[in-house]
């Protein structure tokens, strides 16, 4: 549209000329507006039509769903108990194991301190033993010295000889038997 001091030039014909373009562009305007208004509205109405019927459907099929879900979740509740009791069961074994492997540890302790009491008296044995070997490996030795010294032919004839004077006393005194 023209400005102000254009208008104020123009002559009322070419007022109302004007006034008409105006209002008929104006009028085009409205009508698509008004069109689009109405386009918009069919089309939302079709889309609520459309789409009711498929959230009915989509209702049923949630219902049917969770009717389905509800034994479901009883067997899971009975299901948590279970687990709930097989747990409590797994923690008494384990604090019972526990127990005995405490006992078990305390046994192997006391068995290993009267092992090494008993090795600490194995030892002083053994240094006994092996004291009362070395004192006496000297009088063994000398004892064997004296008894390879000793003449077996001469004590074996002294035997012999000691049998044959003995041998009529033992006759003698069998006779009073």
């Amino acid at each position: 549209m023209n400005t102000q001091n254009d208008l104020q030039s123009l002559s009322e014909q070419q007022l109302l000329q004007e006034l008409v373009k105006e209002t008929r562009s104006m009028r085009r305007w409205n009508l698509i507006l008004s069109a689009t208004a109405i386009v918009l509205v069919v089309v939302m109405l079709v889309s609520l039509a459309l789409l009711v019927p498929r959230f009915s459907s989509m209702t049923q099929r949630m219902n049917t769903v969770l009717e389905k879900l509800e034994p479901i979740a009883a067997d899971s509740e009975s299901l948590k108990d279970s687990l709930k009791d097989t747990l409590d069961g797994a923690k008494s074994t384990l604090e019972d194991a526990k127990t005995t492997l405490e006992d078990a540890r305390g046994k192997i302790d006391s068995l290993s301190e009267s092992v090494e009491t008993s090795l600490g008296q194995m030892d002083e044995t053994m240094k006994n033993i092996n004291t009362v070997v070395v004192d006496n490996t000297e009088a063994v030795g000398d004892a064997l010295d004296k008894i390879n010294g000793v003449d077996l032919d001469s004590l074996n004839s002294s035997i012999k000889n000691l049998s044959d004077v003995l041998e009529p006393f033992a006759n003698f005194f069998n006779r009073f038997k």
